[in-house]
């Protein structure tokens, strides 16, 4: 059953466009269409060289978070892909148009609410050039001001825009522009600028890659200044603009201050491209501050168009959903519009580290894909978008859309899929998925948590006897394997059938005993045992000898007849009511799915995921128990994949092991190959065991990008566990995120 809350928004297509180096005629082309489109100067380019694929511009284009990558390069598509984690559609394929990825400006004829009670907001004076060509005048002209050609001038007066009556003027004059350069308002290509701004976010579990806060100081003004066939710094300009879009930017070709030296003052900080350019110019400026190009700089994600978000309640048991946003929050009130984001968020389903291949598994397949490939659905760091043509003439019934929500498990086979790699399912699996719905669901395993229930349920699993009867018997064997290898075998041979072990059986005084100390109340645990019975943890019955063969049988009470028979000579007996003199008390024992379950370890699964959960996150899943296979060879497994938010992880939990070397190495190559966010070790050891020393050393001595979280005993049945999110912050002391061991409860 889905019942969620859930935020809609419509907004534009935010692109990427990739050209190859110095392609003056391709950037021309892309930057005429964006004249036309809403936003269109916060779409951002790159161009091909040797920066295009730094870790810079990686993350630079992240917190752009772009619907699409256009490219109109020579670089392959699925190298863009795999880089910038995001779509890729190539300017040659057969079916490409770049309008199908536009949203014209005269198709705004909806007012977003702020703008009716804040008219200014819509500019009523804009200036424009008529056209953009690579020489110095024309440049700074439709740099700075845009260009607005004639065609789609008229479309603007014609057609019911928001628009409509803003006054355009065309800017052919030099001392116009030195006096509106830096003002925002008065440009053209930032028509839809003011009306769309919300807010940038900045967080702590963001780096900051602004920290000399270039471009946004208080009461400055920044001049870009460049050659004018400098088509890369044209482009730097073009991005930083995007990233600081309410600030007083500029760009001048150099040529330009020859005359005019008066557009500088004492708040005006001078950004070139090299020192070269530099020095040619800063003679005359000496005291004004300069700045390289030498990256990219730039804040937090960027929030806009807020006015058109929606909030509306999900609910229903089917994977597919519809939602309805209405039309009165669109762009285009009446229906004619262009291509457009219907944006999703709130579903934990949604909260999926962002994967560009993730898309499909969220489609409803209602559109051919080979026809119309411009119909994406994608994961976005917010939620999910999803691409639609909003053309429904005259019509105000509102924008429906309908997508799948799959399940986490469906998720990962796909991730592990598109790196070349299949998950199944081990039959432990079943073994925890029976065993949590014994306790009544997650959030009934609380009582894990407490290490007195945990040992007592140890203690009553067959195997404990047995292990030690094979040490003695078998000392070899704790030579070459683990505790916990060990207790996996006898569990195997007792599923074959192999071997028998006789159940533990206590009365309920002797198990109260083994949970109490002489300084604790008598009925400190009686609450949680009655839990354990009620919920069939513990199994209550009689416990006697058969009179015939002397067998000790165990019979639970539900299982009472008026006649009872022996299970091993088949003879009619009678339930004592005394024994030896004295009142046959009822006991109890463990049930066999629980004894299962410590056999092959999943118990100490079962108190991590408890320990996690307890933690309190709104978006929480957790899959266990898989195998991972490269072309049909097994080559690792997985205990636990967890996702926290948009985190996800991988597990490997013991109960009184260590780690080996081989087992961390394994997580670690499963890790980069997937491109997930942490690692847990898992155990019940103590964080001052020798052992546990050995492997954060180990750790240590590898190069990791990402924590590697190290659980032990004491955190496990902790009462306030130290929430693992606190270590997805940006670090203090260095500015960056935690990597590598983190030893937790241990700071």
């Amino acid at each position: 059953m889905y019942d969620s809350f859930v935020t809609t928004k419509v907004r534009p297509i935010r692109k990427l466009f990739i050209i190859n180096s110095d392609d003056k005629t391709t950037f021309i082309t892309i930057f005429n269409s964006l004249m036309h489109d809403i936003d269109g100067i916060l779409n951002i380019i790159l161009q091909v060289d040797e920066k295009l694929f730094s870790e810079i511009n990686k993350e630079f284009v992240n917190r752009y978070d772009p619907d699409v990558i256009l490219n109109y390069s020579t670089l392959d598509d699925n190298k863009l892909s795999e880089h910038f984690n995001t779509i890729t559609y190539n300017s040659s394929s057969k079916n490409y148009n770049l309008h199908d990825f536009c949203s014209p400006l005269f198709t705004f004829t909806g007012t977003p609410y702020l703008a009716t009670k804040d008219p200014s907001l819509i500019p009523k004076k804009v200036y424009a050039s008529s056209k953009i060509e690579f020489s110095s005048k024309s440049l700074l002209y439709a740099m700075n001001f845009g260009v607005l050609d004639r065609k789609n001038y008229v479309r603007l007066k014609r057609i019911t825009s928001i628009f409509q009556d803003v006054s355009f003027s065309c800017i052919e004059n030099a001392n116009i522009i030195k006096s509106i350069l830096f003002d925002g308002n008065l440009k053209y290509l930032n028509l839809t600028n003011n009306i769309g701004s919300a807010y940038t976010s900045s967080t702590i579990y963001e780096q900051s890659y602004n920290n000399k806060r270039y471009f946004n100081e208080k009461g400055k003004q920044y001049l870009f200044i460049s050659q004018p066939t400098n088509l890369n710094f044209i482009i730097y300009f073009w991005n930083t603009r995007n990233s600081y879009n309410l600030e007083r930017l500029a760009w001048i070709p150099i040529d330009f201050l020859d005359d005019n030296n008066d557009i500088i003052n004492e708040n005006t900080i001078l950004v070139f491209n090299d020192e070269k350019d530099k020095s040619d110019v800063v003679a005359k400026f000496p005291d004004n501050e300069c700045i390289i190009a030498d990256r990219y700089y730039f804040p937090g994600e960027k929030e806009r168009w807020i006015s058109f978000e929606h909030d509306q309640y999900l609910t229903g048991t089917s994977q597919v959903q519809a939602l309805t946003h209405p039309n009165e929050k669109t762009f285009s009130d009446i229906g004619f519009g262009g291509g457009f984001i219907f944006e999703i968020r709130g579903p934990s389903e949604l909260s999926y580290p962002k994967q560009h291949f993730l898309g499909t598994l969220f489609t409803d397949n209602l559109i051919d894909q080979a026809t119309f490939p411009q119909y994406f659905t994608r994961l976005s760091n917010k939620g999910l978008s999803k691409y639609f043509k909003h053309f429904n003439p005259y019509k105000t019934s509102g924008i429906t859309e309908s997508f799948k929500l799959p399940l986490f498990k469906d998720l990962l086979k796909s991730h592990f899929l598109h790196y070349n790699l299949t998950i199944e399912q081990t039959p432990k699996t079943f073994i925890l998925e029976q065993l949590i719905q014994l306790i009544g669901g997650i959030n009934n395993t609380y009582l894990l948590s407490d290490e007195r229930i945990f040992e007592l349920l140890i203690s009553l699993t067959p195997h404990t006897r047995t292990e030690r009867l094979v040490k003695k018997a078998f000392p070899e064997i704790e030579n070459h394997s683990s505790q916990d290898e060990l207790i996996s075998y006898i569990g195997t041979l007792k599923d074959r059938g192999e071997i028998s072990l006789p159940s533990t059986v206590l009365t309920m005084e002797n198990i109260s005993s083994k949970l109490t100390g002489k300084s604790d109340p008598h009925n400190l645990y009686h609450e949680k045992l009655q839990i354990l019975n009620n919920s069939k943890i513990l199994l209550r019955g009689k416990h006697f000898k058969c009179n015939h063969c002397s067998a000790m049988l165990w019979f639970p009470l539900e299982s009472f007849q008026r006649t009872n028979y022996c299970v091993e000579c088949g003879n009619s007996i009678h339930i004592p009511i005394f024994i030896d003199g004295k009142i046959q008390n009822d006991h109890y024992k463990l049930n066999q799915l629980v004894s299962r379950a410590v056999d092959q370890g999943q118990l100490s699964t079962l108190l991590l995921i408890n320990y996690i959960n307890k933690q309190g996150y709104s978006h929480f899943n957790y899959e266990t128990n898989y195998e991972i296979f490269e072309s049909g060879r097994l080559i690792s497994d997985i205990d636990v994949f967890v996702k926290i938010g948009k985190k996800l992880g991988l597990c490997e939990c013991k109960s009184h092991s260590p780690f080996s070397n081989k087992q961390i190495d394994e997580l670690l190559n499963t890790a980069k190959i997937i491109k997930c966010n942490f690692i847990i070790l898992s155990c019940l050891l103590s964080k001052d065991d020798i052992m546990i020393k050995e492997t954060v050393d180990y750790l240590k001595n590898i190069e990791i990008n990402i924590p590697v979280f190290i659980i032990t005993k004491d955190e496990l049945f902790s009462e306030k566990p130290q929430r693992i999110y606190e270590y997805f912050k940006v670090e203090n002391r260095t500015g960056e995120f935690y990597k590598g061991p983190v030893l937790i409860g241990n700071q």
